[in-house]
């Protein structure tokens, strides 16, 4: 994904457009190296416009 990919650690995004949770408005899962990566691309990208009425909603959590 371009708009992950362009922070350091960046691994891979997993994207389903259809989810069944926050209203249908879709899912992403990205993952990178380490915490403090993710944590840069979050405070980077949270809030970010894609469409005029349309914003990134990110939130961050740790999968072992």
């Amino acid at each position: 994904c371009a708009l992950f990919g362009q922070y350091p650690g960046f691994k891979y995004t997993l994207i389903t457009k259809k989810a069944k949770v926050f209203g249908g408005k879709g899912l992403a899962l990205v993952e990178f190296e380490d915490d403090a990566q993710a944590s840069l691309a979050l405070k980077g990208l949270h809030g970010y416009k894609m469409t005029a009425d349309k914003t990134l909603n990110i939130s961050y959590t740790k999968f072992n």
